[in-house]
């Protein structure tokens, strides 16, 4: 029988929640590259560096496009 020490659950825990973190991000994304109307935020595109990942959205405002990072 094997058992794991405390680190290896809390690093397993950590992996979990990342991987379910990472999937929800993904079906967010999936989501917004489909929408495109006007009055609503139009996704660019995102940028996954290290453990930040970060959407680039473009809002269109009179006439005027205001790009955002979210995180």
């Amino acid at each position: 029988m094997h058992f794991l020490m405390h680190s290896d659950w809390i690093s397993l825990v950590q992996d979990l929640i990342e991987a379910r973190m990472m999937a929800q991000f993904q079906s967010e994304v999936n989501i917004m590259a489909k929408i495109d109307h006007l009055c609503l935020v139009k996704l660019i595109g995102y940028i996954e560096e290290g453990n930040e990942l970060i959407l680039v959205e473009v809002t269109r405002y009179k006439k005027e496009y205001i790009f955002t990072c979210t995180r």
